[in-house]
């Protein structure tokens, strides 16, 4: 019986994908995504948007669902990955959608990165995650990462393991949203990601402390559609 199962779990995953059925991944990522490439890391917080449809509706969490944070970092801000599962609530209502296969990659152009592929569950995603830094390098999704299905009617794009800006069709997206909490607390978690405690005499007072460049911040926050929070600016550039 234990057997089996192995073999089932291991079924799951279908590691690197090549031939007609990477390029079937690939012309669903093109169609969600616009091109980013790892090695433009320096740049990547100035790339906004993330997605290719201007009528999607996209959040921002402050979380590392693919667990590559270093454990050694402690319980900081940098294990955050092992605060809450985002993820499955998504994974779940994508399933009751059609989703059938996952695709992982760290670009979005194939001649820059592998694709690998597995069932939409996060045991299945965390298997796929772990043999893919075995065969393309430890730093694998490390840096810049990207999730979708075979829907394509979402996707995940992650800066430099720090944020997971979620993007989706509307209905998709309300329902998913709710499920992890509602947009406001979302809202107050990369507020606080951006912020230290209420400063001045003001009630809601924030100081601006990130080491991140003002603007990419700023552009975040109009590209979500969010309000901006904090007691200077905004000046959009």
């Amino acid at each position: 019986m234990e057997e089996r199962d192995r073999r089932q779990k291991r079924a799951s995953v279908r590691f690197e994908l090549a031939g007609a059925e990477a390029e079937e991944g690939w012309r669903i990522a093109a169609q969600i995504f616009l091109e980013r490439h790892p090695a433009e890391r320096e740049f990547i917080e100035l790339e906004i948007p993330f997605f290719r449809s201007p009528e999607w509706t996209v959040v921002a969490l402050v979380n590392d669902h693919w667990g590559l944070a270093d454990p050694a970092d402690g319980p900081g801000p940098e294990a955050r990955c092992y605060e809450r599962d985002e993820l499955s609530p998504l994974l779940d209502l994508a399933r009751q959608q059609g989703s059938e296969r996952l695709y992982f990659c760290d670009s979005t152009l194939p001649e820059a990165s592998p694709l690998f592929s597995c069932e939409p569950t996060l045991e299945a995603l965390s298997q796929t995650i772990k043999l893919a830094q075995k065969s393309a390098g430890h730093t694998f999704g490390y840096l810049t990462a990207f999730l979708f299905d075979n829907t394509g009617q979402w996707g995940i794009y992650v800066q430099e393991g720090e944020i997971t800006f979620v993007g989706g069709e509307a209905e998709l997206m309300r329902r998913y949203v709710a499920r992890i909490g509602g947009v406001e607390l979302l809202q107050g978690r990369l507020e606080s990601f951006y912020s230290e405690t209420p400063i001045g005499a003001g009630k809601g007072q924030r100081s601006f402390t990130s080491s991140k460049n003002a603007v990419p911040v700023m552009r975040e926050y109009a590209y979500l559609r969010w309000p901006w929070p904090f007691d200077w600016g905004p000046l959009w550039p």
